[in-house]
């Protein structure tokens, strides 16, 4: 650092020396002597301090703005795949009513061998014979066919 020192230094005692204008000193005194004021703010300034608040200001709410109407199509858009989903489980429900009035079986269990359903419209169909052929015939509420 001190070399940068020295070096500068040479450098300024080669530039050539200009004499100061007349007055010069009279001028820098007479400046000295007045008294401090305080630098105020022109309204130029403040027009320009106020157009950048204001510039941030509706910055900062147009992305607000923007935040707003991204969440509220993030929402719109769940909402819709809400409503597809509800509407596939819909007609998967209907198809299964619709497959429970044709085909009303019951699956009662089984193993890895056999498969026990009971066909409720054979049983229907079976009692109502049998209440044709014994017409005098006495239930005890026990269900045999």
């Amino acid at each position: 650092m001190k070399k940068q020192d020295d070096r500068v230094g040479e450098l300024l005692r080669s530039l050539p020396a200009v004499e100061a204008s007349p007055g010069f000193t009279r001028r820098v005194l007479a400046r000295l002597d007045q008294p401090a004021t305080a630098s105020r703010p022109t309204h130029g300034g403040m027009w320009r301090w106020a157009t950048a608040a204001l510039l941030v200001l509706l910055v900062a709410m147009g992305g607000w703005q923007l935040h707003g109407i991204h969440e509220q199509q993030q929402r719109q858009a769940e909402l819709d795949e809400l409503r597809q989903e509800y509407l596939a489980l819909r007609a998967e429900v209907d198809e299964l009513q619709r497959l429970r009035d044709e085909l009303p079986v019951f699956y009662l269990g089984g193993t890895d061998d056999v498969d026990l359903v009971l066909d409720v419209a054979n049983l229907v169909e079976m009692r109502k014979a049998r209440d044709l052929a014994e017409p005098h015939a006495v239930t005890t509420g026990t269900h045999d066919l």
